[in-house]
């Protein structure tokens, strides 16, 4: 569920390069420049010029500070680096709070994805805090047809289902729903992202036909909307494992196929969900007893999770156990599965 909705406040002048435009900001640009080509490192370093130009010669420019700062923890969180992002978080908190208050937007924004970040790190109950402050903040400015609502409500809705507290994930999955129903006509994909969360609350509480019902109504707007979207892959990922536990494993194997395939060529071949997908594919051959089409599969998320974690960690040797388990039905002189690390 979660996505990478990352902010990037990003400061411009309505003509770039201005003869009134400050030092400080010029460097911001090209850093912004870099961040657009998803060249996170080497904007990293143009941020840390303007940051030091800004602390000393615009020391009280706290709306500078802030844009920065907020563009630095945005930086080192997609490059991994969670101590250097939560640091950059909090200045960017301060700087928000300092210039526009708690009660602005721009604060509201950084808390959400402040939020965001935390639930990423583990941290749910601090996450649900800034989530509900970014929530409030908008609710008092907009009232409640506002789009950032409605990924607030989902924020809170993915953070209750991970403490386990599948009730309240449901009521503000619900509230989501509710809220992108108000939303004009063109705003389909946040109804399909509000019906997708519904749907996989439900199928957490072991409510089948509701869950299919939404998610079934989020698959057909993606495909209208955005069929190669990681969140189209999301929802066609939660109608799979629904199936699968169901012991339906003929359509789970077509919708985990489908959902691999879009992982695949949102983030190539690579990436954890992609790994995930295909772990996914593993199990459900595995009950279909298509051992050979199993091991030919898990044999590609043995170097994955080798490069991502390493051979000696845990996930990584889960992994190649289960490869090893598949191996034991086939009727093979060795297994590749651990030649694989």
């Amino acid at each position: 569920m979660k996505t990478s909705r990352i902010l990037w406040i990003f400061f411009l002048l309505s003509i770039l390069g201005c003869s009134d435009m400050t030092d400080w900001e010029a460097d911001s640009n090209k850093g912004w420049q870099l961040v657009e080509d998803e060249k996170f490192r080497e904007a990293i370093p143009f941020y840390e010029i303007a940051l030091k130009k800004l602390n000393f010669g615009y020391p009280t420019d706290y709306e500078g500070l802030a844009i920065v700062n907020t563009n630095m923890a945005a930086a080192y969180r997609k490059l991994g680096d969670y101590e250097k992002a939560k640091e950059f978080y909090l200045a960017a908190l301060s700087g928000w709070e300092k210039t526009v208050g708690t009660e602005h937007e721009n604060y509201a924004t950084i808390a959400g994805n402040y939020s965001l970040f935390l639930e990423d790190q583990g941290d749910f109950d601090e996450a649900i805090h800034y989530a509900k402050q970014s929530l409030a903040i908008r609710i008092s400015l907009f009232g409640d047809t506002h789009e950032e609502i409605v990924e607030n409500y989902r924020t809170l809705a993915s953070l209750y289902s991970q403490l386990d507290d599948l009730e309240e994930a449901l009521k503000y999955a619900k509230l989501a729903l509710v809220t992108a129903k108000k939303l004009p006509a063109q705003n389909e994909f946040l109804l399909a992202s509000a019906e997708s969360s519904v749907g996989m609350m439900y199928r957490r509480l072991g409510d089948n036909e509701n869950a299919i019902t939404h998610l079934n109504t989020a698959m057909e707007i993606y495909e209208r909307t955005a069929p190669g979207h990681t969140q189209a892959a999301d929802a066609i990922s939660e109608m799979a494992v629904l199936f699968y536990y169901r012991g339906e494993h003929e359509k789970a194997q077509v919708l985990f196929e489908r959902a691999s395939a879009t992982y695949k060529s949102i983030y190539g071949e690579q990436h954890q969900l992609y790994a995930v997908a295909l772990i996914n594919i593993t199990n459900n051959l595995t009950y279909l007893g298509e051992y050979n089409r199993a091991y030919e599969t898990i044999l590609r998320v043995v170097p994955i999770y080798s490069t991502m974690y390493g051979s000696d960690h845990p996930s990584t040797q889960k992994v190649v156990q289960s490869c090893e388990s598949i191996v034991s039905n086939l009727d093979v002189e060795s297994s590749m599965c651990s030649s694989q690390l």
